[in-house]
């Protein structure tokens, strides 16, 4: 068996642990970093609305022409 360590996305650590799971069970892990501003995350998130500034794709806002 192979462990992958879970990295936060904000501060980069492996100090996280998990933390519950979401509504649609899916897992939800948190940051111990003192430092780090982003307390819980989820790796695969549904909804792009929730990824962190910088994370989404295009959102399509308006259409270009």
């Amino acid at each position: 068996m192979v462990l992958e360590p879970i990295c936060c996305p904000r501060c980069h650590t492996t100090d996280v642990v998990k933390h519950g799971k979401s509504a649609e069970g899916k897992q939800r892990y948190r940051c111990r970093n003192a430092e780090c501003t982003r307390a819980s995350f989820i790796l695969n998130y549904s909804y792009r609305g929730y990824l962190p500034r910088g994370e989404t794709a295009d959102r399509g806002y308006g259409r270009q022409r």
